[in-house]
């Protein structure tokens, strides 16, 4: 299994985060897919893509806003790109330094891949960090049942 990076990390709620990632919580798990949700208001779709050891995977999310406006997005992420957005590995050096140039360091984060995630600690937002009231991107609290999940997820 892998080692967590999330352990180390302060319990500070950076400032681009989505308080409703509290609520999402684990709805399913499996060998090709994980599902994390908050009830009908939000949900956030893994999907493994391949049987390799080094697969691709799906990520797609839909957000509900009320009973009429509701956004939908999706990206493919390496095997690669899911350890570091859930903190199972560090992000090497040299992706950080695209990343702060990016986000001319205005946003703090220990992973990020501008328009695919952002991590600080254990809170992740995909695509992007929080700018607006009513951004379409999905905030997710990573706990010990959604890290568990996502290593199964990446096992072959």
């Amino acid at each position: 299994m892998f080692t967590s990076t999330l352990e180390k990390q302060t319990d500070a709620i950076p400032s681009w985060w989505n308080i409703k990632g509290f609520k999402m919580l684990l709805a399913c798990k499996g060998k090709a897919l994980v599902i994390i949700e908050n009830g009908e208001v939000a949900k956030l779709r893994i999907a493994r893509l391949g049987k390799e050891e080094n697969a691709q995977f799906l990520v797609s999310w839909e957000i509900h806003f009320d009973n009429i406006s509701q956004v939908q997005g999706q990206t493919i992420m390496s095997s690669t790109d899911i350890k570091e957005a859930f903190g199972l590995i560090e992000q090497e050096a040299s992706s950080k330094v695209f990343c702060d140039q990016v986000y001319q360091r205005k946003y703090e984060y220990d992973a990020a891949k501008p328009g695919v995630f952002i991590r600080f600690g254990k809170y992740l937002s995909i695509p992007w960090p929080r700018v607006f009231y009513c951004d379409m991107n999905i905030a997710i609290e990573i706990n010990e049942q959604v890290t568990e999940a996502i290593e199964n997820l990446l096992i072959p």
